[in-house]
């Protein structure tokens, strides 16, 4: 796996589950901050679950050294 492989699968990653939280929010909630479980609601929330396993899983096959190169890259970003 190249770094250029795992920022871009990575971050095509974050952004699915970006949109998908923010489509989890915008689903009311009762007095105790729950959403009541609807189809609708069940079915974004899969969604969620299924990017997150995603996310989950490049991570977990990501050696030491790619996830190290990718953060160095990600910190320089923010430093420009």
């Amino acid at each position: 796996m190249t770094l250029a492989f795992f920022t871009e699968t990575k971050n095509e990653i974050n952004t699915r589950i970006d949109a998908i939280t923010n489509e989890l929010n915008s689903f009311p909630k009762n007095a105790f901050g729950l959403v009541e479980a609807t189809p609708e609601f069940l079915v974004v929330k899969n969604r969620f679950e299924l990017a997150f396993r995603e996310l989950q899983t490049i991570n977990k096959f990501a050696s030491k050294e790619l996830k190290k190169a990718y953060r160095d890259a990600v910190r320089a970003n923010r430093a420009s």
